[in-house]
């Protein structure tokens, strides 16, 4: 997409001015009255953890939301309601209460929000399943930002509670990894920081400041924009010429969500900037070399600099985006054995030159609910691999080339320093080939 550097010129001072508000969409104390409210019902697929084991949960949801708003507005979803069909799994509880997990964003711009049910009543009764159902309560939204503003359900903890005092608690997740719209405004307006207290104290934000950082800066600090968040990564590197694949990870993710964003010129798509910091454990692979040799080495990644993971996004349709993650890395062998052969590589075997990597979304990613980027890497020729003899042409016959796969899936991030945190501990993700 196109970003006229001079039209933008203007726009970027405005996103320095507003450094510490703008381009959110959190929470803020009070709500304006909206000018028109859309009903909304809608029905979720949960994968629930019970005692006995996961099973799929249907839960309806409904909502009034403001049908319209404009930028600055504090807009709440009023007349929440819950109702679902819960299958025994021990006692029948006596109450029960639920918090949904929801995403307010404009093009995928957003931090997650909490919907509380907090008397959720019991009915009918059997010995398979019974009712929960209740009204619920949603804090207020406002964004800087025109566009539609989706609300994305994501994860439901339910807490029942039987008569003599017990609590059971079960961690629900939207079959649909990306999650699923329960309802949505169009907001209207010019872009601009958020009235009110918006992003203020421990209020949950994105986007709390301009000025991408660079790749080769050292890791994310508490002083740099960008909202903190922690992630785990694991996937697969091919190996072409040996006709195999390497673990990675999992890897650790520390992540700085929004450091920058870019309206172009007719508002119509935003390029937002997020960073990462991965730290990546050593893997142990074993190879066929040429067809037939076990070949088992230690590799070692190392980040050069910090991941710069691009997301370009239409302010219209949440589903319009691309994803470009770019990180450069270092790598070194060791431990290296041929049909069971140790060789000596000795402590400074590595790559010529760092390895430039480029992934793109494979289906839904976004960096704060996680999913799968997929691209492809070249291997540098090796240098400083032996010590009584000379194993560089060896490795780079047998490893260098282009071409080699690299898919990596990303778990849901951990937000610490919301009150409680969100999301935390990660999870580590299952590596997808």
């Amino acid at each position: 997409m196109p970003f006229e550097t001079k039209e933008c010129e203007g726009l970027q001072r405005r996103l320095a001015v507003v450094a510490a508000t703008a381009l959110t969409v959190g929470l803020v104390s009070g709500a304006a009255p909206a000018i028109a409210d859309r009903e909304t019902s809608r029905t979720v697929m949960f994968s629930c953890d019970f005692p006995s084991g996961a099973k799929q949960v249907s839960v309806d949801l409904t909502a009034r939301v403001p049908a319209t708003g404009t930028t600055g507005q504090s807009m709440r979803p009023q007349d929440l309601s819950l109702r679902t069909e819960i299958p025994v799994d021990g006692a029948v509880p006596a109450r029960g209460s639920a918090e949904l997990t929801v995403s307010p964003a404009i093009a995928g711009v957003g931090q997650p929000a909490v919907w509380k049910y907090a008397s959720l009543a019991v009915a009918n009764p059997s010995a398979t399943e019974y009712e929960l159902s209740g009204a619920g309560a949603a804090p207020p939204v406002v964004s800087s930002l025109p566009g539609r503003l989706s609300y994305v359900a994501v994860r439901l903890r339910f807490a029942l509670e039987s008569a003599d005092g017990h609590t059971l608690e079960i961690a629900c997740t939207s079959v649909d990894p990306s999650g699923v719209e329960v309802a949505s405004s169009q907001i209207a307006g010019a872009f601009g920081a958020p009235h009110g207290n918006a992003g203020q104290g421990d209020r949950p934000r994105v986007g709390p400041g301009a000025g991408a950082r660079k790749a080769g800066r050292s890791a994310p600090a508490d002083d740099q924009p960008g909202t903190p968040a922690l992630a785990y990564m694991a996937g697969y590197s091919n190996v072409k010429k040996l006709n195999g694949a390497s673990l990675v990870g999992p890897a650790k993710v520390d992540l700085r969500i929004g450091t920058e964003y870019v309206i172009n010129p007719d508002f119509t798509r935003i390029l937002i900037t997020n960073t990462g910091l991965l730290t990546i454990p050593p893997s142990r692979s074993t190879f066929l070399s040429f067809g037939f040799m076990p070949t088992t080495a230690t590799m070692r990644l190392s980040q050069i600099g910090l991941t710069i993971i691009m997301v370009d996004a239409s302010l219209t349709d949440p589903t319009d985006y691309t994803v470009e993650a770019t990180s450069d890395l270092a790598l070194r062998l060791s431990d290296l054995k041929v049909n069971g052969t140790p060789l000596d590589v000795g402590a400074n075997c590595h790559a010529s030159a760092n390895i430039h990597l480029v992934l793109h979304r494979e289906g839904d990613y976004t960096p704060d609910l996680g999913g799968t980027l997929v691209g492809t890497m070249t291997i540098p020729a090796f240098t400083g691999c032996g010590v009584t003899e000379d194993l560089d042409p060896l490795l780079t016959a047998s490893i260098s080339g282009t071409d080699n796969l690299v898919r990596m899936t990303q778990g849901v991030a951990c937000f610490p320093d919301q009150t409680p945190p969100l999301n935390c501990p990660p999870t580590i993700p299952v590596p997808r080939r």
